[in-house]
């Protein structure tokens, strides 16, 4: 085993040698190629650059995927002083790279060492403090340069690429340290596992195939998996270690209690669910009033995510208390892997979906509760953010009002506007919700009768998959949904979500019903409704014919 560590500390040592930045990868899968090929296998070259090898092994398919791009950066322009303005190849953290050294690659091969810095970098000197962000940044090359015309003779151009120095240290205690760890740790233990199963010191239960790709930090790495692939693990370092063994500890203990010796997906996405929402309350009890206001909140958020067209797809719906404080909450989760870029209408749809709870509460039991405040807060944040941050409203225009003040603690960000600014900021924060709330409503009092009638499946199972809420809305038996994490996504061929074959990603939202619902004051009058004011209690779907084409 000692020898098998060594062979990756050896590999991680080369390939983080090798400039990666997304977009500049070929030197890296060249090398991937070249190391799996001395180990006597046959890898091969998609036409997007990711390597893929089959490690063999008979059964279930499985992919193990890493990535080998890096974090980078690229020639935004050449400034009149002959130094480099540079824009970021992927998330790149601009306080991570002040002062670091970096290697400019031209187009036409050549190399350029140079280093990155802050354009006033002596706090002392300058007359106030410049923060680190892009537009302050530059690359001053360790050549004798002082006009643009100077950096153009060296055949420097907008476009070309800029990679960072990746300071891979082995220390005597055993310690790695290197800026691209990630990914590249993870595809040099691969490297070793491919090592391992050559040399017979591992033996495979199912088929092995590890797939190198080489986009994972614009977001579409994994985009060609072969064809008869079962099962993906991506090895990368996105999961802090302590959540990370907590999530796979939760799944382990699931997958005893169930009697299997083998953690599933199943096992994964439930853990994941413990984690978020904690463990099921078994002694906590609801009122019938409070379990219907409930699920009427929570098949609220999910009606409307159905029904939105930019709105992530429904994993499940429950109405048991849990733990962490929720009396309920709609599990949300995107058919693939995404990036943060959201457009315009993927947030309004987000803040409809947020408002959806609430919307049902009024529309349909005539009252509110406070438990829609957490669902309050994430539409006003994201409603803010769209005005102050993202130039999303007309009436402030393109503009940013706010700054990002504690990026690593709560990710807050104070104004940078005058009062009156700032008001009229209120006001259209104020109309993005507005909107979003009335569209909530609408689809609410559009579908009610389909709501009444995932209500009635909800309180008498308490927890049902987006898969068995579709079933409901198309006339179909839910009890025969088998898939436990089916969604509520929709494809173009015809694909029917509620039978799912594909893993699905991590979830991205989720809304809770998170404060106590008190009892209202119960009218014993018999005069006190008026005809014209609803019910307080919905009308209860007639669910006895359960032989009917509608109730199947």
């Amino acid at each position: 085993m000692d020898s098998n560590l060594s062979y990756i500390a050896e590999r991680l040592t080369e390939l983080t040698a090798i400039p990666s930045p997304t977009g500049y990868t070929k030197h890296a899968t060249d090398y991937l190629v070249t190391t799996l090929t001395d180990l006597g296998l046959a890898p091969t070259i998609s036409n997007k650059g990711n390597v893929l090898v089959e490690l063999g092994g008979t059964g279930r398919p499985l992919v193990l995927a890493s990535h080998v791009d890096t974090l980078g950066a690229m020639v935004r322009s050449i400034k009149d002083n002959g130094r480099l303005r540079p824009t970021t190849l992927g998330g790149h953290q601009w306080r991570t790279a002040d002062g670091e050294n970096c290697t400019v690659h031209t187009r036409d091969g050549r190399t350029y060492t140079g280093v990155v810095l802050n354009t006033e970098p002596s706090v002392h000197v300058a007359d106030e403090k410049v923060e680190q962000l892009e537009k302050n940044m530059e690359v001053l090359l360790d050549e004798n340069v002082s006009t643009k015309d100077e950096t153009l003779a060296l055949g420097v151009q907008a476009g070309d690429i800029i990679a960072m120095d990746p300071r891979t240290t082995i220390t005597a205690s055993g310690y790695i340290k290197s800026r691209f760890l990630d990914d590249k740790l993870s595809a040099s233990i691969l490297l070793g596992l491919a090592r391992a199963v050559v040399a017979g010191e591992v033996t495979l239960a199912r088929k092995v195939s590890l797939l190198f790709t080489v986009y994972e930090e614009v977001g579409h790495g994994g985009s060609v998996v072969p064809a008869d692939t079962q099962d993906m693990i991506s090895v990368d370092m996105g999961c802090v270690g302590a959540d990370l063994a907590n999530l796979a500890n939760e799944a382990a203990l699931r997958a005893v209690r169930k009697g299997r010796k083998l953690v599933t997906q199943e096992d994964m996405l439930a853990a994941f669910e413990f984690v978020i929402a904690g463990s099921e309350k078994k002694g906590s009890v609801l009122t019938e009033f409070e379990k219907k206001l409930v699920a009427y909140h929570e098949v609220g958020h999910a009606m409307v995510a159905y029904k939105q067209k930019n709105a992530e797809p429904v994993q499940k719906i429950t109405i048991v208390p849990h733990t962490e404080g929720s009396l309920g909450y709609t599990l949300l989760m995107p058919e693939e892997d995404k990036t943060n870029l959201r457009t315009r209408d993927e947030l309004m749809a987000k803040i409809a979906v947020s408002m959806g709870g609430r919307a049902a509460e009024e529309v349909v039991m005539n009252t509110m509760t406070n438990g829609a405040s957490q669902d309050i807060q994430e539409a006003t944040s994201i409603a803010r953010n769209m005005v102050a941050m993202y130039g999303m409203s007309d009436a402030v225009g393109m503009v940013a009002l706010g700054s990002v003040r504690n990026q690593y603690l709560d990710g807050g960000y104070g104004l940078d506007c005058a009062q009156d600014t700032a008001a009229i900021m209120d006001r259209e924060v104020k109309r993005i919700l507005d909107e979003c709330y009335k569209d909530a409503v609408q689809v609410i009092r559009d579908n009610r009768e389909d709501m009444d009638k995932v209500v009635a499946y909800l309180l008498e199972k308490e927890t049902i998959t987006g898969g068995e809420m579709v079933a409901i809305l198309e006339g179909r038996d839910p009890s025969a949904v088998e898939e436990a994490y089916a969604s509520t996504r929709k494809s173009e061929d015809g694909f029917r979500p509620s039978q799912p074959s594909v893993i699905e990603a991590p979830a991205k939202h989720i809304s809770m019903t998170s404060e106590k619902i008190e009892m209202p004051p119960e009218d014993k009058g018999e005069d006190a409704q008026t005809e014209d004011k609803p019910s307080t209690e919905p009308e209860t779907p007639d669910t006895s014919a359960e032989n009917t084409d509608e109730n199947k």
